[in-house]
């Protein structure tokens, strides 16, 4: 599902349900923040409903992240806090990992000649994770799942910017990895 159809699906709840659905969307990188501001300005022209307007002033909130250590240290934050605002969401959506993966990739030095070669004879360097990405990967995903833990969440959803791109599917396991030992 991609993350209009997403924001449309919480925007259409009801917004006297008690059971309804209270997310933080956490916005990785500069990609997926155009896209979500993009996204926004194009809702504007749009008549909304007054539930719609209800709800996304009171249980739907976005977070612009544009490092993987903001991003980690307010996981951890999230994590650590007992009561707090944060206990009222009962869902974490994370849109742009991937673009975040990415935008890391084009930030890297020139110091890894050798690597560029070999990701340049793969095809794009844009594709390719490396240890360290798999590592700070693999570091928010068991972040985000302990806190779905721990909190009780719902559910910590991942979307991707591009999902055509071959990071996602790399991405992906890794995420079904953490979703399924936690």
């Amino acid at each position: 599902m991609e993350i209009h159809e997403r924001l449309d699906n919480l925007l259409s709840e009801d917004p006297s349900n008690q059971d309804k659905t209270r997310a933080l969307i956490i916005v990785l990188g500069d990609l997926a923040r155009s896209h979500i501001e993009k996204s926004l300005n194009d809702r504007e022209n749009k008549s909304s409903s007054i539930g719609a307007i209800i709800r996304s002033r009171q249980d739907i909130h976005i977070l612009f992240l544009n490092r993987f250590q903001y991003l980690f240290m307010y996981l951890i934050k999230f994590e650590a806090e007992e009561d707090s605002v944060n206990n009222d969401y009962n869902n974490l959506i994370f849109y742009g990992l991937d673009s975040l993966v990415q935008e890391l990739n084009a930030n890297k030095t020139v110091e890894e000649d050798e690597n560029k070669d070999e990701q340049q004879n793969e095809g794009n360097k844009d594709l390719v994770i490396d240890n360290e990405q798999v590592r700070i990967v693999n570091l928010i995903y068991n972040a985000s799942f302990r806190i779905k833990r721990k909190r009780a969440l719902k559910d910590v959803i991942f979307i991707p910017v591009n999902r055509t791109k071959p990071i996602c599917d790399k991405l992906t396991r890794i995420e079904d990895y953490w979703r399924n030992i936690c």
